[in-house]
């Protein structure tokens, strides 16, 4: 029995076709972008702000997305993670009934190795769903951080690559949207001074902060032993009752003018 060669290589090239043609439509059908935009508030805090929207890649102008895990990783000896807030969908992007938003599922926070994962699971409430489209960039959740070295070049954060997902409305974890890219945060060198600056924190002894303020500074901090805190006013620095440095750690209080908290880029 003879085989035609030509017959078999068209064959396998018609199979390629469809292979690739059906692979191209689930990938590039439903993309989600992420946006990460940071900024200095001016109390030695750095915040994040988590924004998704359909990608201009995506092959629909918008698409359903579920319960959603969001995983970073961020340098310990430059950051630490504080706390965050989830965000509810805005009126263009959501069906869902008014108050119904992503709630917290979970939380896991290392400080240590520099590892965030916030899992949010879709409100019970509503009878639709969350939609993204190209257009409408969705704040769906800020996230603080405690500056350990502001003066640092790069707090290192960044949309793990491998663990961030968006699930389909199904919410059970086995279609997930696929991601366009993995941002790093940049640009956070916006803090401006403030006339009048309060602080009441308990410092850990991994802590090294420099507080500016361009009137006066009342304080009423808890230093641990090894931490570093320096607090530079125009005209004063007040240590109010509840103030206190325990021994090894560093306070310096100056009257400087104000050049803000440093780091970023």
């Amino acid at each position: 029995m003879r085989i035609n060669i030509n017959t078999i290589s068209g064959l396998r090239s018609l199979f390629l076709i469809l292979v690739l043609s059906g692979f191209s439509s689930q990938v590039f059908a439903n993309i989600v972008k992420v946006k990460l935009e940071s900024s200095d508030n001016c109390s030695g805090q750095l915040e994040l702000g988590i924004f998704v929207k359909s990608s201009d890649l995506a092959s629909t102008n918008s698409f359903r997305i579920g319960s959603s895990s969001i995983f970073l990783n961020f340098n310990p000896s430059v950051v630490a993670y504080a706390s965050h807030t989830t965000h509810e969908f805005s009126a263009n992007t959501s069906t869902q009934a008014a108050g119904a938003n992503w709630i917290d599922q979970s939380l896991g926070a290392d400080n240590s190795h520099g590892l965030l994962n916030i899992v949010m699971q879709k409100e019970v409430g509503g009878s639709g769903d969350y939609y993204l489209n190209k257009t409408d960039w969705v704040h769906i959740a800020t996230v603080t951080f405690n500056w350990i070295t502001p003066s640092a070049s790069d707090p290192g954060i960044k949309l793990h690559d491998k663990f961030t997902m968006f699930n389909a409305p199904a919410n059970d974890g086995m279609v997930l949207r696929d991601l366009e890219d993995f941002p790093v945060a940049s640009g956070w060198d916006n803090c401006s001074c403030v006339g009048n600056l309060t602080l009441n924190t308990v410092h850990p002894s991994t802590a090294s902060v420099i507080y500016n303020a361009g009137n006066t500074i009342n304080n009423t901090d808890i230093i641990n032993s090894g931490a570093t805190i320096e607090c530079r006013a125009g005209n004063a620095v007040r240590l109010n009752d509840g103030f206190h440095a325990r021994p090894g750690a560093y306070f310096k209080a100056e009257i400087a003018p104000c050049t803000g908290n440093g780091g970023g880029n």
